[in-house]
């Protein structure tokens, strides 16, 4: 099936009036065909922003969630604790980038905020959040995560089919399953070399 096959699926499937982020649909294609799906979807009227990145299913019977409820999901599409700085987790992968000498301690970093388009507290409209490196932080509980993290040290650059060969050759066949199915913790750009180059 096409990327826009599942974004459709997907959505269409989901229980009426519940928020689905734009992060969860990536691993069905690229940034671009996901994005496609995406407008496709609002032209039609089956969905409707609710904030950057997170949409409505509508219902036969519209129902607007919260601010908080918004918030409270697009939180969570990103994972927002100390763990390996990303320099540590690439040389674990055998993978190095030529840099100064540095210590990196990862904790949680800036703030961060966003708009509300349409809630039932239509007055919370910006939520501002004390955000971490949301994705980051979390890509240290599994070897699959932490080779995303080892890519992602390297950054766009060096985010070649090659390296990424690399970095998951000691993985098992689930844990390179589950390093696919893990573009909604990468950066687009390592989540389209994956898609297009990762089998």
């Amino acid at each position: 099936m096409t990327t826009a096959v599942w974004v459709r699926s997907h959505i269409l499937g989901s229980p009426e009036n519940t928020l689905v982020t734009r992060r969860e649909l990536l691993h069905y294609g690229t940034q671009y065909a996901v994005d496609s799906a995406i407008r496709s979807l609002k032209r039609k009227g089956d969905i409707i922003p609710v904030c950057s990145g997170v949409y409505l299913r509508v219902g036969r019977v519209l129902v607007l969630p919260t601010a908080a409820e918004i918030a409270a999901v697009r939180i969570a599409a990103f994972n927002r604790k100390r763990v390996d700085s990303g320099r540590e987790v690439a040389a674990q992968h055998g993978l190095s980038r030529p840099d100064t000498f540095e210590i990196v301690y990862e904790v949680d970093a800036s703030t961060s905020r966003f708009s509300v388009y349409d809630s039932l507290d239509r007055g919370s409209c910006v939520v501002t959040l004390k955000s971490r490196v949301a994705r980051k932080m979390c890509l240290h509980s599994s070897a699959a995560r932490k080779a995303i993290r080892a890519i992602w040290f390297l950054g766009r650059e060096e985010c070649s089919p090659q390296n990424i060969q690399n970095a998951c050759r000691n993985l098992e066949m689930n844990e390179r399953r589950e390093f696919r199915l893990s573009s909604r913790l990468m950066p687009g750009w390592m989540s389209d070399t994956v898609h297009l180059n990762f089998r």
